[in-house]
């Protein structure tokens, strides 16, 4: 189905590099009928910053619990790390039954991971404020929205290291290896430990923040759509 929809699209727009080349490769478009528009983040109104981690050092990870986001890992590599030296991590999205339960039984960090379900405008901000890093320990995404929000909220990202996230967050960020509890550890770590490599990754995201905006976003679009306008009518 894909693909036919995609063959007999006049355009096709996507929001990052990795999409467009995986469109070129699976579906089989000509590149250069593929128009590649960012999107831009919104950002989250009344967070304070100068709260960061005034609980200890906390980790927050914000998303469903689909295999590809790579949760597991996040509290599996919490073992590898000192207690003395270890955050808590705070994980919300869950609907139901979590799977996730059974991950922090296994592991013991019962005293160390929360798991919440979606949570509103009010808990977010407050989470915001008061965390010490975002985490997406994701194999594979299309873009990166929470990323992006967190660093124009001054909030640190812990990424993995995967080229639609370095499209999105340049180099300013503690990467990490998906598949590696160790690095993912070694992270989690260095958020909790180093505050002044923290607040050079939050100054530093401002700044990579501002080269997204919805302005942006719409003017590629309706570029998008006029080739596709003039196209149509050219075919016909």
């Amino acid at each position: 189905m894909e693909r036919l929809v995609a063959r007999n699209a006049t355009r096709i727009l996507t929001i990052s590099e990795v999409s467009r080349e995986a469109i070129v490769r699976y579906l089989k478009v000509p590149f250069e009928r593929i128009d590649l528009v960012p999107l831009a983040g919104t950002p989250m109104q009344g967070v304070d910053r100068s709260r960061a981690s005034e609980n200890g050092p906390m980790i927050l990870a914000t998303g469903n619990r689909r295999p590809h986001k790579n949760w597991p890992s996040l509290i599996r590599a919490l073992p590898k790390i000192d207690p003395a030296e270890r955050p808590r991590v705070i994980v919300t999205g869950s609907h139901g039954d979590d799977p996730l339960i059974k991950v922090v039984a296994e592991t013991g960090m019962q005293d160390w991971v929360t798991l919440r379900s979606w949570v509103d405008a009010d808990e977010m901000r407050e989470l915001y404020s008061t965390a010490t890093a975002l985490a997406m320990p994701s194999f594979a995404d299309g873009f990166s929205l929470p990323a992006l929000e967190a660093m124009m909220a001054g909030l640190p990202v812990m990424i993995s290291d995967i080229p639609v996230y370095r499209e999105v967050v340049g180099d300013v960020a503690l990467f990490i290896d998906p598949n590696d509890l160790g690095s993912i550890a070694n992270a989690m770590r260095i958020a909790a430990t180093d505050s002044e490599r923290m607040q050079d990754l939050a100054q530093r995201g401002y700044t990579r923040a501002e080269r997204f905006s919805w302005e942006r976003t719409a003017k590629g679009t309706i570029e998008s759509f006029e080739r596709a306008l003039t196209e149509g009518k050219s075919r016909r």
